[in-house]
């Protein structure tokens, strides 16, 4: 928001966006965990609570094996 023209506009609109209640809206219709810490998603949607996943590390060695391949493919369709 720093730098915007409207930053008062721009302020409520991400407040309206982060509020409770438009983060469960959005999880009912969208299926998109909340970022707040007060909304339990199993009350709304059949997933596990963060706390209940297994975390994998994506970030390894192993994972960027044949990146450059990949995204010269993608660059070419």
């Amino acid at each position: 928001m720093k730098g915007a023209p409207h930053t008062a506009a721009a302020k409520q609109l991400i407040d309206v966006i982060l509020s409770k209640e438009a983060q469960e809206e959005n999880l009912k219709q969208s299926f998109r965990r909340p970022v707040r810490d007060d909304i339990d998603p199993t009350e709304f949607v059949d997933f596990k609570k963060l706390e209940d996943l297994t975390i994998v590390d994506i970030h390894g060695p192993e994972d960027a094996k044949g990146r450059e391949t990949f995204l010269s493919s993608w660059a070419k369709n």
